[in-house]
């Protein structure tokens, strides 16, 4: 694995697995090979990895192209993929916490809905900090521990809060239109 495209010999093969002591025959690692491709093809692998250069020894074929460019592309949708569910939950999310905001103002939160808003910031913590939102993530986790004392729906916590989601807000602006500015260095 270490250097595909040398051709290693079945000695070379046996002095880098084995001990001194240890030293099979060269069939061994025939066997070896042999056992290896069908562990291989019964793991759902179609392509034929390792190549017999005959009279020399094995090497590690190279991956085609194509299939390099297929997988690139399945990675991206994926990601892609990733990236629009998160939007939208953390949308949901953010309009969770926005409720709370109101009902904190207004003094009507209850006990049910501070529960559901808790669980909301913990889970937007952990998205936000998953994606790379760092600082939106440290926001996040800080709205998620006011949530967690009881709320006497006082004026000040009603403000912490308040104050929190907007540098939340902030912090997620600045960070998705970073994200969004072409990044020179990756072309």
């Amino acid at each position: 694995m270490r250097y595909p495209q040398h051709v290693l010999s079945r000695g070379a093969i046996i002095d880098h697995l084995w001990s001194f002591e240890e030293t099979p025959v060269e069939g061994s690692v025939t066997n070896l090979i042999k056992d290896l491709r069908h562990r291989l093809k019964a793991a759902g692998l179609t392509a034929e990895l390792i190549e017999t250069v005959y009279g020399m020894g094995y090497r590690l074929r190279p991956v085609p192209e194509d299939d390099w460019n297929d997988r690139e592309q399945r990675v991206r949708t994926i990601i892609q993929q990733v990236a629009e569910r998160f939007q939208v939950s953390l949308e949901q999310r953010m309009a969770v916490l926005q409720s709370v905001e109101r009902s904190l103002q207004a003094g009507t939160l209850s006990a049910q809905q501070q529960t559901a808003a808790r669980l909301q910031a913990h889970k937007l913590a952990g998205g936000l900090g998953t994606f790379g939102y760092v600082k939106a993530s440290k926001i996040a986790e800080a709205i998620e521990h006011l949530l967690e004392a009881p709320i006497n729906q006082e004026t000040q916590l009603a403000q912490q809060f308040s104050q929190c989601l907007e540098d939340l807000q902030q912090a997620l602006t600045a960070s998705l239109a970073e994200a969004a500015e072409p990044n020179i260095a990756r072309r």
